[in-house]
């Protein structure tokens, strides 16, 4: 199971990272196609590139954080769906609630999870995806499959994350509220039905 690494909470190391998060954001926000050198990114942190790998191995490890840092902050955890989330036929309000982080982030999101994505910020998502759904699963009775949990949810992780990279793609943008929607019915339609 994927839990957020409990990290330090000396006010330097929680700055330093702060500070190295939203000069990243910004890079991507002005340039979205950028490739960030850690030399700019520290630059524009005002730290040094000693603070930079004390913390993080590559900047794609410090883009995965700095968007969980922002979809928490927003009130968008993935880790707050609820288990039995899946009972229902809407998606959850922490599901909702990370879909408009989404919009709200589109132009980031898009280089996240397009083509030439963040491969450590997609994995994430998938596997808080995984765990979420995981966790749903087991409240069920078990299905009529000889496949394996992990890899039912593997694969509904799969359909919503297809769903958003697909969405944040769209033009003319579609609402958050539809695309959760249209997230929400693909992993409903994945869902083992019970024996």
């Amino acid at each position: 199971m994927y839990r957020r690494a409990a990290g330090s909470q000396d006010p330097r190391t929680l700055r330093s990272r702060s500070l190295l998060q939203d000069a990243l954001l910004e890079i991507l926000r002005q340039s979205p196609g950028a490739t960030v050198a850690v030399a700019d990114l520290t630059e524009r942190a005002g730290v040094n590139r000693s603070t930079f790998y004390q913390h993080y191995r590559e900047v794609d490890d410090l883009l995965a954080d700095a968007l969980d840092a922002r979809a928490v902050g927003a009130g968008a955890d993935l880790e707050s769906i609820p288990p039995d989330a899946m009972s229902g036929s809407e998606p959850p309000a922490a599901f909702l609630a990370y879909v408009e982080h989404i919009a709200a982030n589109r132009v980031l999101y898009r280089r996240v999870l397009g083509g030439q994505g963040s491969p450590a910020a997609t994995e994430r998502l998938r596997r808080r995806l995984v765990d979420a759904i995981v966790a749903s699963l087991q409240l069920r009775p078990p299905p009529a499959t000889r496949t394996p949990t992990i890899v039912t949810a593997s694969a509904m992780a799969g359909a919503l994350l297809g769903v958003l990279s697909c969405w944040v793609e769209l033009m003319p943008h579609v609402p958050a509220r539809e695309a959760a929607g249209w997230a929400w019915e693909a992993v409903m339609r994945a869902a083992p039905d019970a024996t």
